[in-house]
């Protein structure tokens, strides 16, 4: 077992083919292509751009995780949902699907 922080994401298909011939062609594991391709990709960096990557990447090692993620942004700007109190669960009207069976007496009353 690796001791390798774990990352999971989804790629095109045709992606993650290339990625899966390449590591059969090649005889290495795909995450270490994609270590490789990623290292070429900074290399190719414009110099601040790659300097201030590095910054950030020795942070990130090091364990200084600043929020990354977009969602506290999103949670911000959108009002909280008002939660339910126990009366008004109980208060609510059945809810009228395809699926509910009504009699016609119900029907009439509507």
């Amino acid at each position: 077992m690796s001791e390798y922080p774990q990352l999971t994401i989804r790629l095109p298909a045709a992606t993650k083919a290339k990625l899966t011939t390449l590591s059969l062609l090649t005889a290495n594991p795909i995450w270490r292509i994609i270590d490789r391709a990623v290292d070429i990709y900074v290399h190719n960096l414009p110099e601040p751009e790659r300097s201030r990557l590095g910054d950030i990447a020795e942070r990130l090692v090091g364990g200084d995780w600043p929020v990354t993620s977009h969602w506290p942004v999103y949670a911000l700007t959108t009002k909280p949902p008002r939660p339910l109190v126990r009366d008004e669960q109980t208060e609510r009207p059945p809810q009228k699907t395809a699926t509910t069976r009504r009699s016609k007496r119900e029907l009439d009353r509507e």
